[in-house]
């Protein structure tokens, strides 16, 4: 993974890393606000770790995201917010953040870790919200492992908290 723009960058311009096809690995911190049009088109060997921002529109990061992390102050994720992002595979929530939306991770083939630095039972999970991710997710407490969140059975789209003993 390569590193990381500075904390002061606020926005990415449009092309800004267009054909850098050596680029193999970014860091966006939670700075960032926007991201140009094409700023990494052509970047096919891209992985982004990205401080989400949720007032930043992911749709340009999507097809490079493989780690996430949800930084302290931001409260809930959105629904649908990650949906897709096929190479995502690690997801780092902070305390903060109480609810994850309808879909917020749908169709993440990769994502087999999501760590909580402070889950609550009192967190929402939204309908659907791991649907299509690995067979099983593995949610974490940055104190202990707790239990999965996995479907109910094979064939079912209905997945379950299951606590470890």
């Amino acid at each position: 993974m390569g590193d990381g723009l500075t904390s002061s960058v606020t926005s990415i311009g449009a092309g800004a890393f267009s054909g850098c096809t050596n680029l193999t690995g970014i860091t966006i911190p939670k700075s960032v606000t926007s991201i140009g049009a094409n700023a990494f088109y052509g970047c096919n060997n891209l992985e982004i770790r990205w401080y989400y921002n949720p007032a930043l529109s992911i749709d340009i990061l999507r097809p490079h995201l493989e780690l996430v992390i949800i930084p302290n102050g931001v409260t809930s994720i959105r629904d649908s917010a990650f949906e897709n992002c096929s190479r995502l595979a690690d997801v780092r929530i902070s305390a903060d953040v109480t609810s994850i939306g309808d879909r917020a991770f749908y169709g993440c083939s990769l994502l087999t870790s999501v760590m909580f630095s402070g889950y609550r039972d009192t967190n929402t999970i939204g309908v659907d919200a791991f649907i299509d991710t690995a067979n099983t997710t593995s949610l974490r407490t940055a104190y202990a492992v707790e239990g999965i969140y996995t479907r109910v059975d094979t064939t079912s789209t209905t997945w379950k908290w299951v606590r470890y003993p």
